[in-house]
């Protein structure tokens, strides 16, 4: 057997390029968690961000996808978006790229908002807020908070952004997303 520089230089490769690591990557940077970070599209993903927004809601039959009154609430959907921004400018958090078992969560306080601080509050729900209402198109109900006023507004320790591992479709998406106490 023959052996020339080049299948040596191989051999010698080879066990450097599997010992090379995953790739991560920031997870704001891709595709799938700016657009699941999206009210409109969140759902699709089988995220519950509506769930924390007044007003937005989720249809589904999971109990743990309806908003209780123990939950933390954004404002509305511009107050929502407005975070969402935020988010997707400078949030902090590495996605493996090939593999993952675990969710990243993603903080953003209050210096984060140094431009604008309004959108860095929580609200609760106020009392008999929780609805409930019949989704014309599916099984499932839309159960919501109707409304949330001043009197229920909080300074949050921080804004939670929850991104997770979908191992079907080899991609991160944007799980939930909440004022956190």
């Amino acid at each position: 057997m023959r052996f020339t520089f080049s299948s040596c230089l191989f051999a010698l490769a080879a066990p450097c390029v599997l010992a090379v690591p995953a790739h991560a990557a920031q997870c704001i940077t891709l595709e799938s968690v700016q657009l699941s970070a999206n009210l409109d599209t969140n759902e699709d993903e089988g995220s519950h961000i509506g769930k924390h927004v007044a007003g937005f809601g989720i249809y589904s039959d999971a109990p743990a996808d309806k908003p209780t009154m123990a939950s933390t609430f954004f404002e509305g959907e511009d107050q929502y978006d407005a975070v969402k921004a935020v988010f997707l400018a400078s949030g902090a958090g590495d996605c493996d790229e090939t593999v993952s078992t675990s969710n990243v969560v993603i903080t953003l306080g209050a210096a984060d908002f140094t431009a604008d601080t309004a959108p860095f509050a929580g609200y609760d729900c106020v009392a008999d807020g929780i609805r409930t209402v019949t989704n014309p198109f599916a099984t499932a109900p839309r159960t919501y908070c109707t409304r949330v006023d001043e009197a229920s507004k909080f300074t949050p320790t921080n804004m939670t952004f929850v991104v997770k591992w979908n191992a079907d479709e080899s991609k991160w998406f944007t799980l939930t997303a909440y004022p956190k106490r």
